[in-house]
């Protein structure tokens, strides 16, 4: 009976009325919102699906089980700051509009507000094409790494495992250079000016510190955490350092303001240490290499310096033995002149004449000689090989320098030691020794034989 009863009202209150148009129930709709709502409401949420098309941006925000779509127009999104990505936490300001055409509800945005992580990515973008238009990020102004570097500054929390994985690192790698660690907080409110003015006192004292590159590493954390290496403070300190700067700040998908400022970025602690540190036995093999090549070069020199003074010592034999030649010629003649004179008148003047001849051909063949001698420069030959020589040793003790910092010899100066087994196999891993294997000991005075046990058993 109730429902019975109910029916024909339904029926009754659908046929009274005379049906709505669209456009009609959509000015009903606009009237209902603009008597319903604030002029102008702050709508938290999440951006997703964020595009722009012809000027306009279109984007949605969302929260868990609801979401509205929203549009800033042209006019509004060139006087807003802050352009929306998704994911971006934020609070639009705006009012409600109901389009018409589309049939679309949607919330009309003239103010973007970022919160939370939203807005330090906001200041991370505005600081990022702050320095970008000041050159800070161009290619052209980053300074080489050294070769081979003397000692690295480290600068980084000295409880961080980040020091643990760089001293490592240059242990591995090359243990001739010496680290420096320079400790400093790396987050917090005071982190960004303390590394600043740590930058700027180690690049003062480079030369009295023997300081060729500085390392600016922590390990990962949130975008809060690392925000001190986006300060403009740090970023200014590295771009000012006279000694090339590598970061490694965070994880490998985390990316800071301080390592795109610096002369080259790596992405993990290890990988700085590995950026500025060469490997051992490669440069060991590139010096042997360099030391052959240079004794081809330096053989070549010597052989043809001593055939250059063959020739030339060759010549001047040549013009002795010619005027030799000559000038006994002229004293055959004279004396058989002599001999044909019968008087004894005549062959007393001819004798006082050939003593006179005889002392002109001496003192005529010794000025020829002479004349000889300063046609072909015979005494600058000397010289010029002692200084060839002179110069491709200076070459070498250059390379033996460099040799002797990959040297075993200074590694084990320096109190560390070489363990081989009894084949000469140097051991690098404990896992590889056995119970019983006899192991040699190599320190730098003398040695020490040992043999392996096993471990004790723990109670």
């Amino acid at each position: 009976m109730p429902q019975s009863d109910d029916a024909p009202q339904h029926a009754s209150e659908a046929t009274s009325d005379p049906p709505l148009t669209v456009a009609a129930l959509s000015q009903r709709i606009e009237a209902a919102l603009a008597k319903g709502l604030p002029a102008s409401l702050r709508v938290e949420g999440e951006v997703a699906n964020a595009v722009i098309r012809n000027g306009h941006q279109y984007f949605s925000l969302r929260e868990p089980g609801a979401s509205i779509g929203c549009v800033m127009w042209a006019s509004d999104l060139q006087r807003c700051s802050h352009t929306v990505r998704d994911g971006d936490r934020v609070i639009a300001v705006g009012s409600v509009v109901h389009w018409a055409p589309g049939g679309r509800t949607q919330l009309r945005v003239r103010r973007v507000e970022p919160i939370g992580e939203g807005a330090l990515l906001a200041t991370f973008r505005d600081r990022c094409d702050q320095l970008r238009a000041r050159g800070y990020f161009d290619p052209s102004t980053k300074k080489a790494l050294p070769a081979y570097p003397r000692r690295i500054a480290v600068l980084t929390s000295a409880t961080g495992a980040a020091l643990h994985d760089v001293m490592a690192t240059a242990k591995r790698r090359f243990p001739a250079c010496a680290l420096l660690l320079v400790d400093v907080p790396v987050q917090g409110a005071a982190a960004a000016s303390r590394v600043a003015q740590a930058l700027k006192r180690v690049d003062a004292a480079r030369e009295a510190l023997h300081i060729d590159a500085i390392i600016l590493t922590r390990g990962g954390g949130s975008l809060e955490d690392l925000w001190a290496f986006n300060e403009l403070v740090v970023a200014e300190a590295v771009h000012q350092c006279t000694v090339p700067v590598v970061a490694a700040i965070g994880h490998e998908s985390d990316v800071t303001i301080v390592e795109l400022v610096a002369d080259a970025r790596a992405a993990t602690p290890t990988g700085a240490a590995a950026a500025l540190l060469p490997d051992r036995e490669e440069a060991s093999v590139r010096l042997g290499l360099v030391e052959r090549s240079l004794g081809r070069a330096i053989r070549g020199c010597l052989t043809a310096a001593t055939g250059r003074l063959s020739q030339r010592s060759g010549v001047l034999a040549h013009v002795q033995r010619a005027n030799m030649h000559r000038q006994s010629a002229v004293i055959d003649a004279l004396q058989g002149r002599l001999q044909g004179a019968q008087p004894a008148v005549v062959l007393a003047r001819r004798g006082h004449r050939l003593q006179q001849l005889g002392h002109r051909l001496h003192v005529g063949m010794r000025d020829q000689l002479g004349v000889a001698q300063a046609r072909v420069p015979w005494a600058q030959l000397p010289g010029a090989i002692a200084r060839r020589v002179q110069t491709v040793g200076g070459q070498l003790e250059v390379l033996g320098r460099a040799l002797e910092i990959v040297n075993p010899e200074s590694v084990l100066a320096r109190g560390f030691s070489l363990t081989m087994d009894n084949q000469g196999k140097l051991i690098r891993d404990a896992s590889a020794l056995h119970s019983g294997d006899v192991l040699h000991t190599r320190l730098r005075h003398g040695a020490v034989r040992s043999r392996v046990e096993p471990a004790p058993t723990q109670a």
